[in-house]
């Protein structure tokens, strides 16, 4: 069972959902949350860094949203799942004019693996086009928490 924090309009959930046994995604935009139930994907409208209960025990738990908030609502699921893994995703450079030659989505990765020493990054290169950010490569810092 994958959650996804901050699923939008369910783009990714909807590639998971081709391999994982439930997709729950997690959208605090009330608009996308029912564009998302349109496209048959189960979303909780719901603040991802204050969560209601979930239905189930989740099994991965996938975050890729805005830097700034990031980092909140990181501290949070770390807190409110006890085992699975805890996938925290991030463009490689992007925002790097911002004083982080990494980018600033990489720079709340870096910051969160060197606290938690058990974790892995990963990098993925990606091309679905010419337009912004539809090239480059992006992190994944993958925590297991048991």
């Amino acid at each position: 069972v994958v959650c996804e924090l901050g699923s939008a309009v369910g783009d990714i959930a909807l590639e998971m959902a081709k391999y994982a046994k439930k997709v729950i995604g997690v959208e605090i935009d009330e608009e996308c949350v029912r564009i998302s139930r349109k496209r048959g994907l189960y979303t909780i409208c719901a603040d991802a860094s204050n969560l209601p209960s979930l239905p189930e025990k989740i099994d991965v738990t996938y975050i890729w949203i805005d830097h700034k908030i990031t980092r909140k609502v990181f501290d949070y699921i770390y807190i409110y799942i006890t085992n699975g893994l805890i996938i925290v995703a991030g463009e490689l450079g992007y925002g790097a004019k911002r004083g982080y030659a990494r980018g600033v989505e990489v720079k709340v990765l870096d910051e969160i693996r060197d606290e938690y020493p058990q974790s892995e990054m990963q990098y993925v290169d990606y091309n679905e086009g010419d337009g912004e950010r539809q090239s480059g490569t992006f992190a994944l810092l993958i925590i297991k928490k048991e």
